[in-house]
């Protein structure tokens, strides 16, 4: 009766060490996929902020050319929900148009 009952606890522990190795090969392969997409998302995003920090990037004084970089940016794609513009600290553009925001300095936690 022993051996009966060690041979299921050992075929036990096999199952169960088969099981936990499956899944945490599992896991990891799931891990690299959200993070290759993730990389690849925040890769995207940086390129468009790029593309338009150089399309403004001599013409801060224009807020018409401001405006309409920021409403491009924001509707191209789901990236992002909104974009604000800010030259020395003080908002000057939005998109959503967020009137209340404009003209008012930007104060972040970490600017000291």
């Amino acid at each position: 009766m022993s051996t009966l009952v060690g041979s299921f606890y050992s075929t036990y522990q096999v199952q169960k060490e088969q099981l936990t190795k499956l899944t945490l090969r599992s896991n990891l392969a799931y891990a690299q996929k959200l993070a290759s997409a993730t990389d690849n998302f925040l890769e995207s995003a940086l390129q468009q902020l790029a593309y338009s920090a150089n399309v403004i990037e001599h013409q801060t004084d224009d807020l018409q050319l401001l405006n309409s970089e920021v409403t491009r940016l924001n509707l191209q794609t789901n990236s992002f929900n909104s974009v604000v513009v800010n030259i020395n600290g003080i908002i000057a553009v939005t998109s959503p148009q967020l009137t209340k925001i404009i003209g008012q300095p930007i104060n972040s936690p970490g600017d000291n």
